[in-house]
């Protein structure tokens, strides 16, 4: 009855729903400067030339399901992403190793491009770290854990989340999956982006459009 009282008259506090933390720097492995937040701040000139990694989580009836994203910072195209039931660095790898896939694929050149994530131990962690070596990419990380230092990974995450996974805790982990690679199909092909000048990311990564802002600022 007590409780009846309290909840009647607005005085029961709302139940917070936990947050997982997705991003651990407290480890070992060697940390990179930041190639992106420079003076003037680094700005990519074509695709293949800077790509964004972050983490997110999504809820499903399963429990926490962590996902992975890859994007072309140029046509802010998403070029790599993987949901995975844990927070490990298989996740990361099978994302990273689907955007060298999806570069190949459409012909572009990733030696000398740029990785830029967070601090995280799944980014830092030797054999994420040794692949991207091995493919001539050069590696920058955040500085601090200001979500600003990677913005546009982050931006990511929000418009996938919620804009496009709307019912995403009345999933299980396979319906989810299902919902990304959808989710992720629909960003890509079929929502123009002002900051493209209207077009698509598929239209700007798969050259049948510049990038504008780009363009102004490089020509």
């Amino acid at each position: 009855r007590f409780y009846n009282v309290l909840r009647s008259n607005s005085l029961m506090l709302r139940r917070t729903r936990y947050r997982p933390r997705t991003t651990d720097s407290r480890h070992g492995y060697r940390l990179y400067r930041d190639l992106v937040n420079t003076s003037p701040k680094y700005t990519p000139a074509g695709n293949g030339r800077l790509v964004v990694a972050d983490i997110t989580y999504i809820y499903t009836r399963e429990g926490f399901a962590y996902l992975s994203l890859v994007t072309d910072a140029y046509s802010r195209y998403i070029v790599g992403y993987c949901l995975s039931r844990s927070l490990d660095a298989e996740g990361p790898l099978k994302a990273m190793y689907m955007a060298l896939e999806t570069y190949r694929a459409y012909g572009i050149s990733t030696e000398g491009m740029i990785h830029h994530s967070d601090r995280g131990v799944q980014y830092a962690s030797k054999q994420y770290t040794d692949l991207l070596l091995s493919q001539g990419i050069r590696i920058s990380m955040t500085q601090t854990g200001d979500p600003i230092h990677n913005a546009l990974a982050e931006r990511m995450n929000n418009t996938l989340k919620n804009g496009w996974l709307f019912n995403e805790g009345d999933m299980d982990f396979r319906q989810a999956e299902e919902a990304v690679s959808k989710s992720v199909a629909m960003y890509n092909n079929a929502r123009p982006h002002k900051a493209l000048g209207m077009k698509t990311p598929m239209e700007i990564f798969s050259g049948r459009g510049g990038n504008p802002l780009m363009e102004y600022r490089y020509n």
